[in-house]
């Protein structure tokens, strides 16, 4: 699917879009989303993001919820739809989600949209990883 922002009518992203031939759509409950097969694959310390390519997509932008914070913060950027993300305490469940960019007539990175999060648990030491198909968790 091509990418596409999602704008509140009437509003400054709505112009930005219509003067930067940038394609949009209107911020209703019924979009559909560019996120798609979305998995998590889990071991005791890392989980294993992926998801099906957005067309368009120059960039992905992976956050992780931080419980002390109670925000998502920036993990790392990435260019293909795969993250690991590393570090993880065994036997803990986490929360991500995922911010998509392309690039507009002038080069700069545009933000498009930011898919549902998708929850994941590491395993504790001594079981095996562990794989699960988030995408009915939506």
């Amino acid at each position: 699917k091509p990418i596409t922002l999602t704008v509140t009518e009437g509003s400054d992203a709505e112009r930005y879009a219509e003067e930067n031939d940038i394609a949009f759509r209107y911020d209703t409950a019924e979009s559909e989303s560019v996120f798609s097969g979305f998995k998590t694959t889990a071991a005791s310390s890392s989980v294993t993001l992926t998801w099906d390519a957005v067309e368009g997509a120059e960039l992905y932008k992976v956050y992780m919820y931080n419980n002390e914070t109670g925000k998502f913060t920036k993990y790392k950027d990435v260019k293909y739809p795969k993250c690991r993300v590393s570090g993880l305490e065994a036997n803990t469940k986490y929360r991500f989600k995922v911010v998509v960019y392309a690039k507009d007539a002038e080069g700069k990175f545009v933000k498009g949209e930011t898919s549902k999060a998708v929850s994941a648990s590491t395993s504790d030491k001594t079981s095996a990883d562990k794989t699960s198909n988030t995408d009915k968790d939506k």
